[in-house]
């Protein structure tokens, strides 16, 4: 159980990070901080 639980969160953070990387194209820098900000709060976009 915890082993499935380790691979959703990989995928999750393999997800994660290639949404950080096209925001990161799409707005720039500055923009993808506010969006880490956003998210760590906890308020789900998708």
């Amino acid at each position: 159980m915890v082993r499935g639980y380790e691979q959703i969160k990989v995928q999750n953070v393999h997800r994660y990070r290639k949404e950080l990387a096209w925001l990161r194209d799409e707005f720039g820098e500055s923009h993808r901080l506010g969006t880490l900000d956003k998210t760590a709060s906890g308020s789900p976009d998708r």
